[in-house]
Formats: C-alpha cells, structure tokens, sequence
C-alpha cells in the first residue's frame, strides 16, 4: 500500500504470478514449475498452487487447470468484499470440510439470505465468476469489458482534465440547442438532447472518479460541480420525457424557444 499525491491510500495487489491471461512461452521462468505445459493458447497447470479458501474446484480436483481458475478466485474475493466473509467461511475449521464443500458447491454459490442483500446485476456477475465449471465462468475478455467493472472510468490523475473537457463540451451542446432552428423535428431534437444528456453523464462519472481519487476533502471545489451537472442531467431528462410525449407537434413548432422556455434547463 502507499499513498498518491493527495495523500490518498492506494492498495495494489501483488504477486499473480500464474494470472496472465495472455500466452506466454517463458513457463518455467515464470513459475519456474515443471508442472507448466503448453496446451494450445492455454497454460495448463497440474499441482495445487493458492490459498485454500479462494482455490476452485478444478485446482482441488487431480485433473489439469488453467488461467480460468483465477475467474473463480477473483469471484470468491469479490464475494469477500461485498459480504464480508467467503462464500464457504462457515466451513474453513476444517480443511476437509472446505474442501468437500468447494467441490460440491451448487451452480449458484449465493445462498438466498445473502443474494437478497445485493442488486440483481451483482449477483449475476458474482454467479458468472462463481460457476463451479470452467467452461461455463464468465471469460477474462467478457469480464474486463463488463459494465459492472467500468475499466473507463477508473479513478486516475487525468480523471479530473477528462471530466472537465466533456463537461466544457456538453455546455455547449446545451447552448446550441437553445438557439436550433424553428424548423427543427422532433426526432431530431431529441436525438441532440440525448447527446447532450449522454456527455455530461460521461463528463460525471470522470469527476466523481477525481472526487475518488483526490480523497473528498481535496476534491470539494469538484463536488460542487457535480451536484450541478447531476441536476442538469435530470432537468434535460424530464426535457427530453416530455419532448417525447409530444412528437405529434408538426415542424415549425420552434424547439430552441420551447426548450429554452421549460422549466430547469439553464445551462450549468
């Protein structure tokens, strides 16, 4: 662990030396195990290698692994996070009981007291990464570009610069939509309503990402903006709910003057 500039701690998790997912040809340089074999664009491991607790069930069994059974690890932590404790802590006093109830584990690992306590796109997430075969847990490139992981958005220096630039650009879209044509359509302005809308949500998320990576008390300058664009964003929803509501308007209905007349839609 070590902290960034704003004197936030960041924690990077080391030492996943057989979690490339990438092909390699340096086997035994990288785990300098002689149980490592080539097999097609896998990496095929024999001995058991991990902690107990968070090892999958191919790993316990005297058949070959792959890099999948870090989906299942990566699951087991990510069940760890949310709850508090691993899927199968009640059962850790002994190493015989864990390891009978990891190879007996049902498709679905949650229990229902605790899938109740979570939103229906963690559990399915948690479902995908906790299937008890190989073939049927969700894919390292399924996984890395999974909406619940939002990689994009990942808090960082240039977090603040970025939500910034497109929250500068959304504004001007805001502007423009006030000062359209009388003769622009309905569809057409709500097709400019969504893209304005869609930028500064975009523009947000980076922001709330500096808030994170800045720590709140260096960030509160941000957070002022944010709550702005929030509320602009709702404001352009309820403009665009009732835009739609009203495509029956013919051309000529003269959007920039309805738009700028409704209610809560200055410009930020």
């Amino acid at each position: 662990m070590k902290k960034n500039q704003y004197n936030v701690p960041i924690l990077k998790i080391g030492d996943f030396g057989i979690a490339d997912s990438q092909l390699t040809t340096h086997y035994d340089e990288t785990l300098q195990d002689t149980s490592l074999e080539p097999h097609g664009s896998e990496r095929v491991l024999r001995d058991r290698i991990g902690t107990l607790l968070y090892m999958a069930p191919e790993v316990l069994c005297d058949t070959s692994y792959d890099n999948r059974c870090d989906i299942w690890s990566i699951g087991v932590m990510f069940y760890e996070m949310l709850v508090g404790h691993t899927p199968f802590a009640a059962y850790a006093q002994s190493t015989t009981t864990l390891m009978k109830c990891i190879l007996n584990i049902p498709t679905d690992a949650l229990s229902p007291r605790v899938g109740i306590t979570l939103s229906a796109e963690t559990r399915q997430i948690l479902q995908e990464l906790l299937q008890p075969l190989p073939n049927n847990r969700i894919t390292f490139e399924r996984l890395f570009n999974h909406e619940y992981i939002d990689l994009a958005h990942l808090p960082c220096e240039l977090s603040f610069q970025k939500g910034t630039e497109l929250i500068q650009k959304a504004r001007i879209y805001d502007e423009q939509m006030q000062k359209m044509s009388p003769n622009t359509t309905a569809d057409n302005a709500e097709r400019a309503l969504k893209k304005t809308i869609d930028v500064y949500e975009e523009g947000a998320s980076h922001l709330l990402a500096s808030v994170e990576f800045r720590g709140v008390y260096n960030a509160k300058e941000v957070q002022g903006t944010i709550i702005e664009c929030l509320n602009r964003i709702e404001a352009l929803k309820e403009a665009k709910e009732s835009l739609s509501k009203s495509k029956h308007l013919e051309q000529g209905w003269g959007f920039g003057s309805w738009f700028k007349g409704w209610s809560g839609t200055d410009v930020i």
